[in-house]
């Protein structure tokens, strides 16, 4: 790993600016790479390729001609370059050769984006990646990391996440310089060249052929140059040139990779590929390849290979043979699609229009269905269709876009206005053939972008919404609306977007066009989450929490399919379905995690201006709770959405402080703090502030809360809130006491000596660091506050000693109980105290006791000279509004 990271680095150290780092860079490349290359050569024929960019360069050619020409002057080998292009590098290697969040970001785009949004994520990475000069030298490291580390399942490669050739084609064209371009181009045909045949993974063929079959006859270009023939120019370059020695067996390296490709059927054939070389690069082709223009065998079987097969145009590959001979490597994980139009060994009888296996353009996938034999294929499904409607799928499949709406249009009539010439105990066979007929028609289905009345009208001219017209059109006892909605049900186990598309169309009518006011919008909809939960039996489980899930599936599908659609959906299906929709954890979610910036600006501005209702003041507190398992980012879009609504409770507060773990959720623990740190709460929400652990190190929210308390609101009026709450605790202990029976208050007594044990130590550790009063937050007034000295007073009297023992620096706050011997005069001093307390001169030397508990704090003994009067405001004030003001006596 150090020679090939330090080989990268001398390639970023090419300017003259950094010669001298660059020598150093190679002299300790070149000392491992003659010392030590029986261990280098572990890394395999990747270190070649890496010492292949910088062979020219002085130093390191010298070294190169001796790899290439004269092995034995290199210590220990015997065959030199040979011996690197024979051990195949590991799987690891290529994982270690880019950073690990460039290897999550390319993981995400080739398991996550889909077609419609591929634009934006790829402005992203390159914003990120590669907008520096320097950044050409990563895209060979990141086309073999997608080569050879990459291998999506099945469901990926069939569903239309970016495909891993789409993403090499996007990094070819960010190629700056032309040797830049040949690197790249290097990286993408390496295990062409180096193709033997014995141990091989389709997968590490596939991007390759996959791009070549899709940039033939395309405008793109690199560089000023058509790609299709720079590659194919490439090609024949490295075949011949890359090892002179072994030029005969690079060549055939490359043509078993073709064959194998088609062998496996990435690709139906290699004619498409050869009829698109222009003239010019057929020269420089047949120089390379005599075998694509004469009758040699290896040429027939590289070409010959679809006479019964069907085309895939999208370069998918194509159903398997029926018992294909298994070569070793790693090809579980390559996709024999079974949804093809056409099966290789069987024939199917079709209507005189045309073979729908030879003009099908595009395979469709089966949705969540995995791959197997008993799941018929799209030309078996046909087959066994009625004659009458084996037309109709042809014409869905192949025609015009006015054909296929009316071959819908004739399929409806016949099967559900005429249902009783046609046995709908096949419905599931039937659903299943249509969805797949359909299905490369929604694949890339979006929100037209200038949005009009009329570009709106026209983007439901499509088959699948001629069946929703039916479904709204007919009355809700209707058999043929009954008859539809189970055709529709069926079909979303292989077309699972329905339910997105059937609210797209109920919003075009209900908002566009038709204006149909007292239709009930979602009535549809709902009808139509019945007829799944039927087909799934699942009419036993609750009806409104099927509902809710099935409208917030349909939202995430809509974000899924173009997030662009999500604002008009979300804001029509708050409007329309409030009682799925709104204080709807899933449904919320489903929102959010679709949007971006602008989205999130739209829906703020509906919020603000009251044309869009997301939480209530009722049931917020159930969103609330759920947003704690939300990534970052969508925290982030919920709280702006949700301080917009202005909501006038604070429930969600106290459901939220439940949940929450300020370690394990700081984005919510932002949150309460924003919210609490104004104003001192009402008592139900202090009491769940003060619930929190008070001796936790990393948690120190209550004692945040009542700093902030204290210098925005009042010291007095969080010491009276602390005194009110202790003071109950006392009553119910003392009750809990006299009838024999344990408290079931949640917070106790402890629990509050515990959190002011914190403040306490807050306010020692300002004084230790040389702080003035001032800073504390004003905890030294609220702590010597009157009625906080009162109520710390009759908590000490009802506390058990191993509790005074415990909290013995929260007890020093206050005045110490005098001896026995002593009391008789404490009294009558007392008593004087009290009717002299308007007097200039104070009397009495026992007060300063307190002082002299807490002599370490600075200016004691002014703070309980002042507190001498408090008790006599606050008492008879506590007196006269507490109903049992007997906590004075006992």
């Amino acid at each position: 790993m150090a020679v090939l990271t330090f080989i990268q680095l001398i390639q970023y150290h090419s300017p003259l600016q950094f010669s001298v780092i660059k020598d150093k860079e190679m002299d300790f490349c070149l000392d491992l790479l003659r010392t030590r290359f029986v261990d280098l050569s572990l890394a395999g024929r990747e270190l070649t390729r890496s010492l292949m960019a910088v062979c020219k360069m002085p130093k390191m050619k010298e070294f190169w001609n001796d790899l290439v020409n004269n092995p034995k002057n290199l210590p220990l080998t015997a065959g030199g370059l040979p011996q690197f292009l024979l051990s195949k590098s590991p799987r690891w290697l290529f994982a270690h050769r880019i950073s690990t969040e460039l290897e999550v970001k390319v993981n995400f785009m080739l398991s996550k984006v889909r077609a419609p949004v591929v634009n934006r994520y790829s402005d992203i990475f390159i914003k990120q990646y590669l907008s520096t000069p320097e950044s050409e030298l990563i895209l060979p490291e990141l086309i073999r990391f997608v080569i050879r580390a990459v291998h999506p399942s099945n469901e990926i490669l069939g569903s239309d996440v970016l495909q891993r050739w789409n993403f090499i084609l996007f990094l070819l064209q960010n190629c700056k310089t032309s040797q830049g371009l040949n690197n790249c181009m290097l990286a993408l045909f390496y295990d062409w060249i180096l193709f033997d045949g014995v141990e091989n993974n389709i997968m590490n063929i596939e991007p390759a052929t996959l791009l070549l079959m899709n940039v033939r006859g395309n405008s793109i270009r690199v560089l000023g140059k058509p790609l299709f023939v720079t590659l194919i120019d490439y090609l024949c370059k490295i075949a011949l040139e890359f090892h002179p020695p072994t030029q005969v067996k690079t060549r055939k390296s490359v043509l078993d990779a073709i064959q194998y490709a088609v062998e496996k059927r990435v690709i139906p054939s290699f004619i498409p590929i050869l009829e698109a070389v222009p003239e010019e690069a057929r020269t420089a082709l047949r120089k390379a390849f005599p075998e694509f223009f004469g009758e040699d065998p290896t040429a027939q079987r590289l070409v010959d290979r679809t006479n019964t097969n069907g085309a895939n145009g999208n370069g998918k590959p194509l159903p398997p043979s029926p018992a294909p001979q298994k070569p070793s490597g790693d090809l579980d994980e390559f996709p024999m699609d079974t949804s093809s139009l056409s099966d290789p060994d069987e024939e199917v009888a079709l209507p005189a229009k045309a073979s729908v296996a030879k003009r099908r353009p595009k395979t469709p996938t089966l949705g969540k269905r995995s791959r197997s034999s008993e799941q018929p294929s799209l030309a078996q499904c046909v087959g066994m269709m009625a004659p009458s409607l084996q037309p109709l799928f042809v014409e869905m499949a192949e025609g015009t876009d006015d054909e296929k709406c009316q071959a819908m249009e004739n399929f409806v009539m016949e099967v559900i206005n005429e249902g009783q010439n046609y046995d709908m105990d096949d419905c599931e066979l039937l659903a299943r053939t249509l969805a797949l007929t359909i299905k490369p028609i929604y694949d890339r289905f979006a929100l037209p972008e200038n949005l009009t009345d009329e570009s709106f009208e026209d983007s439901v001219q499509s088959p699948l919404f001629i069946l929703f017209r039916r479904v709204w059109e007919e009355s809700e006892d209707s058999p043929q609306r009954h008859r539809a909605l189970n055709l529709l049900a069926e079909m979303t186990e292989c077309l699972p977007d329905i339910g997105f598309y059937l609210v797209y169309y109920v919003l075009f009518r209900k908002t566009k066009v038709i204006q149909d006011e007292d239709r009930d919008a979602l009535a549809d909809l709902e009808a139509l989450c019945f007829a799944v939960r039927r087909k799934n039996q699942t009419t036993d489980e609750d009806a409104q929490t099927q509902y809710e899930e099935f409208v917030a599936n349909c939202m995430d599908r809509c974000g899924r399919q173009d997030h662009r659609m999500v604002v008009h959906i979300a804001k029509f299906l708050y409007r329309e379905a409030p009682r799925v929709t709104k204080d709807s954890p899933l449904f919320a979610h489903a929102v959010i995690s679709h949007i971006d910036a602008w989205e999130l600006r739209a829906l703020w501005n509906l919020v603000l201006q009251r044309r869009l209702v997301m939480f209530s003041d009722k049931a917020c507190a159930n969103v609330v709770r759920e947003t704690v398992k939300w990534e970052t980012i969508e925290q982030t879009f919920f709280w702006k959405l949700f301080h917009a609504h202005e909501l006038k409770t604070d429930s969600w507060i106290i459901e939220l402080l439940k949940v929450v773990d300020f370690k394990k959720h700081p984005e919510a623990a932002i949150q309460v703090f924003e919210s609490l740190k104004d104003t001192i709460p009402r008592e139900e929400v202090f009491r769940e502030v003060l619930r929190r652990e008070p001796d936790d190190a990393d948690d120190h929210t209550f004692s945040t809360l009542a700093m902030q308390w204290c210098i925005n609101d009042s010291p007095a009026n969080v010491a009276e809130m602390f005194a009110k709450i202790i003071a109950k605790l006392v009553q119910k202990k003392r009750q809990a006491n006299k009838h024999s029976s344990p408290a079931k208050e949640e917070l106790s007594l402890e629990h509050v000596l515990g959190h002011i044990t914190a403040i306490q130590s807050f306010v020692a550790e300002n004084d230790r660091s040389g702080g003035k009063k001032a800073r504390d937050g004003g905890f030294t007034q609220m702590l010597y506050h009157a009625s906080m000295q009162l109520a710390l007073a009759k908590a000490k009297e009802s506390a058990s000693p191993s509790v005074r023992e415990k909290f013995r620096e929260v007890f020093s706050l206050v005045a110490e109980e005098e001896p026995e011997e002593e009391e008789d005069e404490v009294k009558p001093i007392a008593t004087k105290k009290v009717k002299k307390s308007s007097s200039e001169e104070k009397t009495g030397k026992k007060r300063p006791a307190a002082g002299k508990s807490t002599s370490s704090r600075p200016g004691s003994s002014r703070l309980s000279s002042d507190e001498e009067d408090e008790p006599r405001l606050t008492r008879p004030k506590k007196h006269r509004n507490k109903s049992p003001p007997t906590v004075d006596t006992e």
